[in-house]
């Protein structure tokens, strides 16, 4: 593809090709994407909205359909799917300058609070005739970064290879790995399922030690991510300081550096801006992952030394480590979904959501903009909430244990347990609260169809507590992934959290109920406090008379990413295959 006199000839096909209303997504995702490849060296911004373009096209279709056909059953202009005018999801006739203008209003109408990272595959060709399922190809990335709000540097791209080992040069091929690790776990589970009791110790044993031995391939594999696929363009995935005046002045030193130590040196706009994350994230990077990121950038070796010298010492002086930082939101192709990116050590202490396209998170933030605030969603009344446990009446001691939670610390919530809802009542639920928790097998979409959900509008934030229950699933191999999630996304339901893959109802009981009392204000005895020996088994939690009173996290993402922390989890599956997809949430009930 690299060779001049083919990059001419596609170039000038893809221009030939007809501008088709509403075309294949899969077709029109690797078109978009092998535009991306042949401008990028020479129009970045062109090939930043081709890269944008490329994210779930079906998807937006799929908005864009559903909120025509609802235009025809409603009649008193009630709104209730996302508006298809902010998806951008249909064939146009405008310049290229007029769509990369209406892409920088839309990041520029969006909270200045927000940075989205974008992750998109590069075009592949052994994937555009792929025919067998269970193929899955670790191909290089694309990293565009989006920096929200008035006066804020231009979108940027980078270019990533594909991982390779570090000493034999093979290449790595984690996306193999991942589907494996997903592979066993679930077939454990499912094999571990059949029995209700260990027979012996030996068999407790083998079982815990598999679990272990899953885990640990897991850790690697997040390890992997950050040190051979990112390497040092990890710097990249920090959101903006909650401190603002922190982040002038790292800019102002940056300009001062170049102005006193290389006054010769012509500073673009994005050298100075990958600059900038550097500092923000150099307590993160190996000093080899910085010097090549500063070689990227500069030729001359007396250059680079003083740049990477200036980076280290600016980061040191301001002790960053430690710095509060604002939300960030992943925009991620979906074959790239299934890695737990959120797990990375450089993502450890920031919050973060994830999102299939950058179209989307605008129309999210358009439905909800009376009610956004400093970037985030604002939950008024979480005492308002809505849960649905064990409805498939076969784990009776989830029902137990997320019954007697409910109990003691949501008293005024409201649901059903241990029943088979119908329609009108999942729906009752899904609409009569803020927040919605479904503790059970999958996410319920065997009650309630996902093409329910499309007809209604959600403004609760929904938690699926259930095995894989906003896994991507693909009914084929040329075929765009979907979710239960994208769904609630489309019905306008602020954020959805769930599971990646399969986990097990102890665990799985544990992370929801730590993450719903670190969220969700109490004036009790704090849940972490009492003695939960006997809830573990099923029973009644033990209660406490110890007078003692924990502030609550209003941030969801912050109280998700403590409670995946907690010392209570038993495996790493669980923490990692938890995760958040929409928009920043937080409680305000003042």
């Amino acid at each position: 593809m690299e060779n001049k006199e083919n990059v001419i000839e596609i170039t000038k096909t893809l221009k030939q090709l007809p501008n088709i209303h509403y075309p294949s997504g899969v077709i029109y995702q690797r078109i978009e994407r092998l535009k991306a490849h042949n401008c990028l060296k020479t129009s970045e911004l062109e090939a930043i909205y081709h890269l944008v373009e490329s994210h779930v096209p079906s998807l937006r279709l799929q908005t864009v359909l559903r909120y025509e056909k609802l235009l025809t059953s409603v009649t008193d202009n009630v709104k209730l799917s996302l508006d298809k005018n902010h998806v951008a999801s249909s064939c146009t006739n405008t310049t290229m300058s007029e769509n990369i203008n209406n892409l920088l209003n839309k990041i520029e109408e969006m909270p200045m609070e927000w940075t989205l990272v974008q992750l998109t595959p590069h075009f592949t060709p052994k994937a555009n005739v792929e025919m067998a399922t269970n193929k899955h190809y670790t191909t290089s990335l694309y990293i565009s970064v989006f920096i929200c709000g008035l006066n804020q540097p231009k979108p940027f791209c980078v270019s990533i290879e594909a991982p390779k080992d570090s000493v034999t040069g093979a290449p790595v091929e984690l996306a193999k790995e991942i589907h494996s690790i997903f592979f066993d776990n679930k077939q454990l589970l499912l094999n571990s399922s059949k029995q209700r009791h260990f027979q012996n110790v030996s068999q407790k044993q083998q079982y815990y030690f598999q679990r272990k031995s899953i885990d640990d391939r897991l850790k690697m594999l997040v390890k992997d991510l950050s040190d051979l696929y990112l390497k040092e363009w990890k710097c990249l995935f920090m959101g903006k300081y909650i401190n603002g005046d922190l982040e002038n002045k790292i800019q102002e030193r940056i300009q001062d550096f170049f102005k006193t130590e290389l006054p010769s040196f012509n500073l673009d706009e994005k050298t100075k801006i990958i600059m900038h994350y550097l500092v923000k994230s150099c307590n993160y990077l190996k000093i080899t992952e910085l010097r090549r990121a500063v070689q990227s950038m500069f030729s001359e070796k007396n250059v680079q030394k003083s740049v990477a010298q200036f980076i280290r010492n600016l980061s040191e002086e301001l002790n960053l480590f430690h710095e509060k930082r604002h939300p960030l939101i992943l925009i991620i192709d979906d074959s790239l979904d299934i890695y737990p990116w959120e797990m990375m050590e450089i993502l450890s202490e920031t919050s973060v959501s994830r999102l299939p396209s950058l179209y989307l998170a605008y129309a999210l933030y358009k439905e909800h903009k009376d009610t956004i605030k400093d970037g985030f969603k604002i939950v008024k009344k979480p005492q308002s909430g809505t849960y649905l446990i064990n409805p498939d009446l076969d784990l009776v001691n989830m029902q137990n244990r997320i019954e007697s939670f409910c109990n003691y610390w949501l008293p005024t919530w409201e649901g059903i347990i241990g029943a088979r809802p119908t329609n009108e009542q999942f729906e009752k639920l899904l609409l009569s609260g803020e927040i919605f928790s479904y503790n059970g097998h999958g996410n319920g979409s065997h009650f309630f169809s996902t093409i329910n959900v499309e007809k209604i509008r959600i403004n609760a934030v929904v938690l699926l507590f259930g095995c894989g229950s906003t896994r991507l699933t693909r009914i084929g191999p040329q075929t765009e992934m979907s979710t239960a999630s994208h769904v609630y996304l489309i019905a306008c339901s602020p954020c959805t959290v769930g599971m990646l893959w399969e986990v097990t109802d102890l665990d799985t009981d544990i992370l929801a109920t730590e993450f719903l009392s670190y969220w969700l204000p109490n004036k009790k005895v704090h849940w972490k406090h009492l003695d939960k020996t006997k809830w573990k088994k099923g029973e009644k939690v033990e209660q406490c008379d110890s007078p003692s009173y924990d502030s609550h996290e209003p941030e969801l993402l912050k109280a998700l990413s403590a409670a995946k922390k907690s010392p209570q989890l038993n495996f790493y599956t669980t923490r990692a295959g938890c995760v958040a997809r929409g928009i920043p949430v937080k409680i305000i009930t003042k």
